[in-house]
């Protein structure tokens, strides 16, 4: 009888590590994978390690599933399990539509993946930072969703009271992040944002609060076009650019 019972709880660890960790990143469900990394200053890039704090289903029938990534004690000497570096709450809504909602609550950048359904390789990524703590990445069960006909690559220039240039990458589902170099600050900023089915563009670069927000929109040769200003600094202009090659 303690034999058998041995071999229950060894074979019943064996299932929750093989279903929660499956090479890199982590399956939260049988086709839902996500992974963290953390750009640490100590030593670089780290896999985070991801605590499954839960899952609850609403009296809808919606699911939830939340928890949090952290920094190993075995890469960094801050990591620990109770020290969440990034919160995670992933929406599965009736209607079929998948939010995976990553929060960065830490210092260094950390780079978020996400894939579904899993077939190893990540369909979205994107980079939480403390000046943009939120990503967020869609999927729709079934198939359901349609892919956004603007997903690529984009460069261009903006012009105004401040001048540089941006390179943005659209995914599947209209989600907009990037980077923007300030000739007049000589800074790089993040940049982050959707693009709508329709063309419509809304980003924001740098700080929510203090950055600059970009409006405009996108036509079916590629070419983006639109105006930006900066409430906080007074400044604004215009932008213009077009799907990489």
């Amino acid at each position: 009888m303690k034999t058998k019972f041995t071999a229950l709880v060894i074979m019943f660890f064996s299932l929750v590590i093989s279903s929660s960790v499956f090479a890199e990143g982590y399956l939260v469900t049988s086709d839902l994978w996500i992974k963290a990394v953390i750009n640490t200053v100590e030593k670089g890039p780290v896999d985070a390690v991801f605590y499954n704090g839960g899952e609850k289903t609403t009296s809808r029938g919606d699911k939830v599933i939340w928890g949090y990534f952290y920094a190993s004690p075995d890469d960094v000497s801050w990591g620990d399990q109770g020290n969440p570096d990034l919160y995670v709450k992933i929406w599965f809504d009736v209607s079929g539509r998948i939010d995976v909602n990553y929060f960065h609550v830490s210092v260094p950048d950390i780079d978020v993946y996400s894939d579904y359904p899993y077939d190893g390789a990540y369909d979205q990524c994107g980079t939480t930072t403390m000046d943009y703590r939120y990503v967020r990445h869609e999927y729709w069960q079934n198939g359901d969703g349609s892919t956004n006909e603007f997903a690529g690559q984009y460069t261009g220039t903006f012009s105004g009271d401040d001048y540089g240039t941006f390179s943005i990458a659209v995914d599947s589902q209209g989600n907009i992040s990037g980077t923007a170099w300030s000739n007049r600050y000589q800074e790089q900023y993040y940049i982050s944002g959707t693009i709508s089915s329709s063309g419509q563009i809304y980003m924001v670069a740098g700080n929510v609060d203090t950055g600059a927000t970009f409006r405009g929109s996108a036509d079916s040769s590629g070419n983006v076009q639109g105006t930006w200003e900066n409430p906080y600094d007074g400044d604004s202009g215009v932008f213009s650019g077009a799907e990489d090659g």
